[in-house]
């Protein structure tokens, strides 16, 4: 199943959506930066759900950057 995410604002969110073994592919694109809003596409394996697969990497983003000292 494909889903789509649109209106994404965080450009620059690691993909390490590519390694995981849940994700078949992921990309990052915008084709014009004030006319279109960019997108995250997300093709996740059979079985996993883009929405949960995105949500936990999410989740470990934050718990990394709780724990930088400024």
């Amino acid at each position: 199943k494909v889903h789509r995410i649109e209106s994404f604002y965080l450009a620059t969110i690691p993909f390490t959506l590519n390694d995981s073994k849940d994700v078949d592919y992921a990309n990052y694109f915008q084709k014009h930066p004030d006319l279109d809003e960019p997108e995250l596409y997300v093709r996740c394996v059979k079985g996993k759900k883009a929405e949960k697969v995105f949500r936990d990497l999410c989740s470990d983003i934050n718990k990394e950057l709780s724990n930088l000292e400024l």
